[in-house]
């Protein structure tokens, strides 16, 4: 079947890798091969992507920064394989004004949108610009921090059905936004672009309020490490760290995977570590909060096996 998809691809002229090491691709560096890489140019040519997997029967992912997403694999002849297919939309990140909207692709980079929106005159939730993720991403999870969510922001987003080529618009609403998930996320859907609304501002103000928000990051955060951001939801409130803190776990290391020192609540690599290594660290976390606590932990990342 792979054999195939790629003769497809190849006389469509889509840009693709085989047997492509993701692990570049990866906040954190760590990962493993997937059989198909696959980077579409423009929204039409991943519709067209999307819809012909889809009647292939083949597997995939669609990945943006991948920020909160870990490739793992499985153990195969050829080392730790993701059999399926990898479709970035990192290059699809046009963005333009419309109106008192802004637009944005699905592969666009929140820093991006929100350099764009302050040159156009809009701005407020700089917390939101700082988190390192992409547009199609951070909808579909509703990625937030510091008070604020990608649901406060959003308008609307033109999403892809793969099964039937269908597009269709769904507004803030449609797009049943919660605690990091939303309708996208429970569905097969994905999102191509987005339209966000934003306050009017000045770029002195959106400056000072993006500065004063990396600063705080900076403070709690090791972000000068390689790490996939949070790893666990909250729980009822409480962030994931103050019980992985409390169980004893800063330091708690496999390979070169390990429990942040500076906060509980991210795993960072130190240099070397797989997909593996982070999995089963992930794992032993969740043992050993439960063990101690009773307390079940939420991965706020995403396993791919």
């Amino acid at each position: 079947m792979y054999r195939r998809i790629s003769e497809w691809l190849k006389q469509k002229e889509c840009k693709f890798t085989e047997f492509y090491d993701i692990s570049g691709q990866s906040s954190i560096r760590a990962g493993c091969s997937v059989r198909l890489f696959v980077a579409p140019k423009t929204l039409v040519e991943l519709s067209e992507i999307m819809t012909y997997l889809e009647y292939m029967g083949a597997r995939y992912v669609i990945v943006g920064g991948m920020t909160n997403t870990l490739f793992v694999g499985t153990d195969s002849s050829v080392g730790y394989l993701y059999d399926g297919v990898a479709v970035s939309t990192k290059s699809l990140s046009s963005l333009r004004r419309e109106g008192g909207y802004i637009y944005a692709e699905c592969g666009t980079s929140l820093s991006s949108l929100f350099r764009f929106a302050r040159q156009c005159g809009y701005g407020g939730y700089e917390q939101l610009s700082l988190i390192p993720g992409t547009v199609g991403g951070a909808i579909r999870g509703n990625a937030g921090a510091h008070g604020a969510s990608v649901a406060d922001i959003v308008a609307g987003a033109l999403v892809l059905s793969p099964k039937d080529g269908a597009k269709r618009f769904l507004s803030r609403d449609e797009l049943e936004f919660d605690y990091r998930t939303s309708a996208i996320k429970k569905s097969t859907d994905i999102i191509l672009s987005a339209l966000f609304e934003l306050p009017r501002t000045n770029t002195t103000f959106s400056l000072s309020a993006r500065k004063y928000f990396l600063d705080l990051r900076k403070s709690t955060q090791p972000t000068g490490e390689f790490s996939l951001g949070s790893v666990f939801k909250r729980v009822s409130g409480v962030g994931a760290g103050y019980f992985i803190d409390k169980a004893g776990l800063k330091g708690l290391s496999v390979g070169a995977a390990t429990v942040s020192t500076k906060h509980a609540g991210f795993i960072v690599n130190r240099g070397g570590a797989t997909g593996a290594d982070v999995l089963q660290l992930v794992r032993m976390v969740e043992d050993r909060v439960y063990e101690r606590f009773g307390v079940n932990l939420e991965r706020e990342i995403e396993i791919i096996e």
